[in-house]
């Protein structure tokens, strides 16, 4: 016996907004508002995150922020996130991921993964022109995909003025029956610079988990300067004036840019990296600085030769660089409700700064004017190790993770003009742990703890006694 039913029509909606023990979902297809918008209008609606129409992008607890797309690693969106999200239509946006996890150092971070709907393929772009009170910043950004191979290259000039200021001084020295009274006034004229810079992104997809990409990246700043006068006046208790004086000093940078190339290998397990990963990359940083400073009295009035002794015109040259040297391991996987990391950061370190600065005294009448000199060189080295482990279990509403990261350093530094060399070692072991328990679909409660760890400056350590400088 049988019987003939009508048709049964059974829909469902998923909600905007879904909390887990391990991330919080921003379904973007579910979100009609988004019809004809870009994927940075769908942005701007993600948990924990406060992002500006600018490009500005900061998280709510302040995390430094991590970006995947798809469970991999994209370094086009590290530098360039307002821009890559404009040139892609929301449609094509499946949901936005946002976890608070620990990173190599156990430090939390918030980690941002884009899911999309399938491969993203074909050409997009993006020019764009902005101008606030302090900046204009010109520029284009290009991405195209075929088949296996990616490639992204943007490039912006920003052209950047600080706003002037001025900043007025008064002392009043009541011992003091001469200089009884300074009054000073400072304007600058604000740092300018003309910035521009290159970043390029090659990827090439061995299969559709496996993922090799080179990226680079050069930030060229052209003329930096800033100009500052100050003027300053002194009276004895009578209110007669004992000395007055101005004073203009300039900046410039001869040179300041930086340099950034690295190189990643990525294997996911299973699609968006839902069972794990393995990555190895590295990645090397280099910035070279050369500055010259010039300080000189244009205007020098005074009662005494003695108040004016101890003034000079000043010229400094300054150089110095950064040389940093990243390898980055890191193996995850996660079985059922089991998840175990472990993970590297292997880094060498060279840096050095040299200072030559000559003060022309040449003010005081009843002395023969001399030029003194003072030359500084500095070197320092580091290799550093950071080794994380780590361990989680997620299950329906609850997450525990916990680890620790072993850190070892080695450092290294040397002041040939002084003839003075120093090396001291570091060995810590921080742990961390945390509990999130979701009571809900909407509402999550978060526990977390860590050590914390602070490495004095190796300049404190050196226990080296500079004899030429007084106490």
């Amino acid at each position: 016996m049988s019987k003939w039913l009508n048709e049964a029509i059974v829909s469902g909606k998923r909600p905007l907004y879904t909390t887990r023990s391990d991330a919080m979902i921003y379904n973007v297809s579910s979100d009609s508002s988004l019809i004809g918008k870009n994927s940075y209008e769908a942005f701007r609606n993600a948990p924990l995150l406060n992002v500006e129409r600018n490009g500005t992008v900061r998280s709510v607890g302040g995390w430094p922020i991590e970006y995947l797309v798809n469970g991999a690693q994209d370094q086009s969106l590290s530098g360039n996130v307002h821009d890559v999200l404009e040139t892609l239509d929301s449609k094509y946006l499946k949901r936005i991921e946002v976890r608070i996890i620990r990173n190599m150092s156990g430090q939390e971070t918030l980690q941002v993964n884009f899911v999309t709907k399938g491969r993203l393929l074909g050409y997009r772009g993006l020019g764009s022109s902005t101008l606030s009170d302090a900046s204009w910043r010109n520029g284009a950004y290009l991405f195209t995909k075929h088949r296996k191979f990616g490639f992204s290259f943007s490039y912006y000039n920003t052209w950047m003025w600080s706003h002037d200021n001025k900043q007025k001084l008064e002392e009043w020295r009541y011992a003091n029956q001469d200089l009884y009274y300074t009054g000073r006034e400072t304007k600058e004229s604000g740092y300018k610079v003309d910035l521009n810079n290159l970043e390029m992104n090659l990827s090439y997809e061995i299969t559709p988990l496996k993922l090799l990409s080179v990226f680079a990246s050069a930030m060229l700043k052209s003329n930096p300067h800033s100009k500052s006068t100050t003027d300053s006046h002194a009276e004895n208790a009578a209110a007669v004036q004992t000395y007055r004086y101005k004073y203009e000093q300039d900046y410039k940078a001869d040179r300041d840019a930086e340099y950034n190339v690295s190189l990643d290998y990525e294997q996911l397990f299973g699609e968006n990296a839902e069972r794990g990963k393995f990555f190895i990359g590295y990645d090397f940083y280099y910035r070279p600085v050369k500055t010259h400073t010039f300080g000189a009295f244009s205007s020098l009035e005074y009662v005494k030769p003695s108040y004016v002794k101890d003034f000079f015109n000043n010229q400094e040259r300054t150089s110095r660089y950064e040389k940093w040297h990243t390898l980055n391991v890191l193996y995850r996987r996660k079985f059922h409700s089991h998840q175990f990391l472990v993970g590297e950061v292997l880094r060498y370190r060279d840096e050095g700064n040299g200072v030559s600065q000559d003060q022309s005294y040449n003010f005081d009448p009843n002395t023969v004017p001399y030029t003194k000199t003072d030359r500084s060189e500095y070197k320092y080295w580091q290799l550093s190790n950071e080794l994380n482990a780590g361990y989680g279990y997620t299950k329906d509403k609850i997450s525990l993770n916990a680890g620790t990261t072993y850190v070892f350093m080695r450092n290294f530094s040397k002041q040939p003009l002084l003839k003075n060399s120093f090396s001291a070692n570091h060995q810590l072991i921080t742990p961390h742990a945390d509990v999130t328990y979701a009571l809900n679909g909407k509402t999550s409660f978060r526990l977390s703890y860590a050590m914390g760890r602070q490495v004095p400056d190796i300049k404190a350590l050196n226990p080296y006694v500079y004899t030429n400088v007084p106490g």
